[in-house]
């Protein structure tokens, strides 16, 4: 909930506010924005898409439950890239 409610009022902070160095790095890749400072609004939006956000013009912000989808899949990803990462070195 904290996550959807910082993007919403707080969208130009750093992500790094809410997200760890792996989360950014998987967001980046997502986002296909390979950018040094990602801002809060366009991880909130990236991790939207994840749980199924479309995003279209008239759209409503993201809610609880895509922001929990979303989040979910990220750490699955976050997961799988430890794993491999950490198998391969």
């Amino acid at each position: 909930m904290l996550l959807t409610l910082m993007g919403r009022e707080c969208p130009e902070l750093p992500a790094e506010v809410l997200f760890s160095d792996i989360e950014i790095h998987i967001l980046n890749a997502t986002l296909i924005k390979l950018t040094d400072s990602l801002l809060l609004d366009d991880a909130v939006r990236a991790v939207a898409k994840l749980g199924g956000y479309i995003g279209r013009k008239n759209d409503s912000p993201p809610g609880h439950q895509i922001m929990w989808r979303g989040y979910t899949t990220l750490q699955i990803m976050c997961m799988w890239a430890e794993i491999v990462v950490g198998s391969s070195g």
